[in-house]
């Protein structure tokens, strides 16, 4: 029988509060790579540049389809562009952790944790929420 060896990706991996931070942003380095996870499934991790130098990081899958409604459905397209992060508290496994959300620069995070594309897209930066607003008036931080 043929044994198949796991490899296991290292490198510099993102910390969510520390390199991912709510409403931040990081650009996209790569198109990314599936590697072998936890349980026999794949990941997909891609290398960012946070504002604490290069990292790797793997996006959920909520995260990959934000960037494909903002970039396109080929990450080839996907590299040098920034995206925004939204942190948000969720119960897995038991216990609340931080999870991490990727979208498209231009792009916010409702109440209801749905993503939508903002108009006002030289809306000075600013730490209001958008909740509730309407999505035309939904300011989108300056690139940090």
């Amino acid at each position: 029988m043929k044994i198949t060896k796991k490899v296991l990706l290292s490198g510099n991996w993102a910390k969510v509060g520390e390199d991912i931070i709510d409403n931040g942003t990081i650009t996209i380095q790569d198109e990314g790579k599936e590697v072998d996870g936890d349980y026999g499934k794949k990941r997909t991790v891609f290398s960012i540049k946070t504002t604490n130098g290069d990292k790797i990081m793997t996006f959920n899958q909520t995260s990959l389809n934000n960037l494909v409604d903002a970039y396109g459905d080929d990450s080839n397209q996907w590299i040098n562009q920034m995206a925004r992060t939204y942190i948000v508290k969720q119960k897995i496994g038991g216990k609340l952790k931080n999870i991490a959300y990727i979208c498209g620069l231009n792009w916010v995070m409702l109440e209801d944790g749905s993503f939508v594309q903002s108009k006002d897209k030289n809306a000075p930066q600013t730490n209001s929420s958008p909740l509730g607003a309407e999505y035309d008036d939904i300011p989108i931080p300056e690139h940090e």
